[in-house]
Order: C-alpha cells, then structure tokens, then sequence
C-alpha cells in the first residue's frame, strides 16, 4: 500500500509525519538523499520534517555530522546519510582487504548488470563523473529537509526531499549482509531503498572517527 506524504501543521510551522499506518504493518517515510540514493526510517521514529533549516558546522566533526540546527528549541545532531553508508561500506572493505568489488557486490545481491548496483549506492558512487558533477555525489550543501528523530540522542537526517510513505509489515524486510548495525535492510520489491535503524546511527558516524585516529 503506497500513500501520498500528508503533513499536519504545528505552530512553530515544522510539519509532522503521522506516526502510523491506518491498518496494521508500519509505515516508512522515504526520502531521497544524495544522488540516486534513497532512504528510509519508519516515521513513528521521527519527531518533525523541517524545511529552510541549515545545519552550523561543528570543528573536527566526522564527515557524516553536517553540523547542529535548533528545531523547537532543542538542538540537533544532523547527520548526512549517504556518507553514514559510504563510511559503512568503507569500514567493511577495511576489514576484508582482500575482497574486490565484484565479489562484495555479489555478497550484496547485485548483479553485474545492475544500474546503479547496491555497492554504488553505499558507496555513493551513482553517478557518472563528469567534470564538477562529481564532487555533488554526497551535496550535503544541497539538503533541503531536515528529518528530526526521536530518541535521546537529539538526531537529525538532512535529505534532498520526501518522496512519501508506504505501509510495510516486518516480514517484507530483508537484511542486507555486511551492513552492520545501521540498516535494518531493504524491500524485496524495491531494492534500492535502504532503511536506516536510529538506534545505530549516531555510532556509525562516530566510528570513522575511531579509524582514523588509529592509522
């Protein structure tokens, strides 16, 4: 079951997404983030959708963190989540060294034939390099909602856009290997939608960090 987004109006003027699916399963939020990359959390995990907001940059922050915003008076961590999956991507390549990209991407489910393949698009790597272009890949700078979760982290996902919510059930969710903690996994139907876990997020963006102050 697929639905158009519907938003309620608070008073500060941010927009909530309705919790909850009318009948049974769960309903997801879907969002587009950096190039052919789309995302998703469900939306009982999500506090507000807020346009015109942008991050203020934090010193020495992991690439993922774009910075803090205040939305109804709490500041919030904002993270991009196509550098949390390119990170995550990357930390697994790290630990198998001797893995190439055609045997991750058979590990993942991708085909050879697959346009843009599920490595590519935790990687990032959706698009074809044309001059300038390329630096756009991840456009933090060119986020224009920011998602605000719930949770005592205080979290955030700056995105490109809301695509809309679709009522799923548990069952239709299918891990992804090597995906760690971050994802919950992606849709039998639609493969390249990857659904995020915020329970977890806060830490992937973190462990780059770790790696990096251990080389």
């Amino acid at each position: 079951m697929e639905e158009k987004i519907q938003f309620q109006e608070k008073e500060d003027g941010s927009r909530r997404e309705p919790a909850r699916a009318e009948r049974g399963g769960r309903a997801l939020l879907l969002m587009r983030a950096a190039g052919a990359l789309r995302v998703a959390v469900f939306a009982d995990e999500t506090d507000s959708v807020n346009e015109g907001l942008k991050p203020v940059p934090l010193p020495h922050a992991p690439p993922a963190v774009l910075g803090l915003v205040c939305v109804r008076g709490r500041m919030r961590t904002v993270l991009d989540p196509s550098l949390l999956l390119a990170s995550q991507r990357q930390a697994h390549t790290d630990a198998e060294p001797n893995s190439n990209t055609s045997e991750a991407s058979a590990a993942n489910g991708a085909t050879t034939d697959a346009t843009p393949t599920t490595d590519a698009l935790l990687t990032g790597d959706t698009t074809t390099p044309t001059g300038d272009d390329n630096a756009q890949t991840h456009a933090p700078n060119n986020a224009h909602v920011i998602v605000a979760l719930r949770g005592d982290e205080q979290l955030a996902l700056a995105v490109r856009s809301i695509e809309r919510t679709r009522e799923i059930s548990p069952e239709a969710i299918q891990p992804l290997p090597h995906s760690g903690n971050l994802l919950r996994g992606t849709l039998a139907d639609d493969d390249t939608l990857f659904i995020l876990n915020p329970a977890h997020l806060f830490d992937a963006a973190m462990q780059g960090t770790e790696r990096r102050r251990r080389r």
